[in-house]
């Protein structure tokens, strides 16, 4: 019986099989930004401070419906510069999207930071393409007075 069933399916058609069944695997498996078309990215750049002073350690992520985040964390100068980590590439897809600000790391910070800016933002900026995007994000502990420069336009000096 045993030979039987051994000599069943011949050796090249088990190696076909085989081959077949990988390839289809393979690109079922595929990475999901592989199959879209890459969208336009622009490069996006800025500076965030609290109550007039920069914060360091803070990151800056913008976001839109589906697709891919972009995110930058701030320097000692509360500069930031974002990418796009799910493409590896640098910029932000161009359009309309949402921003958060969130402290890495300061549980100090953490509380002097409103939650305004974090998980309850509804703040919204506009990339534009081919241009060089520069946002200022000047913060306040009292987030009711808060002021974010005009998000169409990129900062003066630019």
């Amino acid at each position: 019986m045993f030979r039987l069933w051994k000599g069943w399916i011949p050796q090249r058609a088990k190696n076909a099989l085989i081959a077949t069944l990988l390839s289809l695997v393979s690109v079922l498996t595929g990475c999901e930004y592989a199959t879209q078309p890459m969208q336009q990215a622009s490069p996006v750049a800025g500076l965030v401070t609290l109550d007039g002073k920069p914060i360091a350690d803070v990151a800056v992520q913008m976001t839109f419906g589906s697709q891919p985040r972009a995110i930058g964390v701030t320097d000692e100068n509360g500069e930031f510069r974002l990418n796009i980590p799910e493409q590896k590439r640098d910029g932000c897809i161009v359009g309309l999207k949402r921003v958060t600000i969130m402290p890495q790391s300061s549980e100090k910070l953490a509380k002097d930071l409103p939650a305004v800016y974090s998980q309850f933002s509804e703040y919204f900026v506009e990339v534009l393409p081919d241009a060089e995007n520069r946002f200022e994000f000047a913060l306040k502990r009292s987030p009711g007075i808060s002021k974010w420069t005009n998000p169409a336009m990129p900062m003066k000096g630019d």
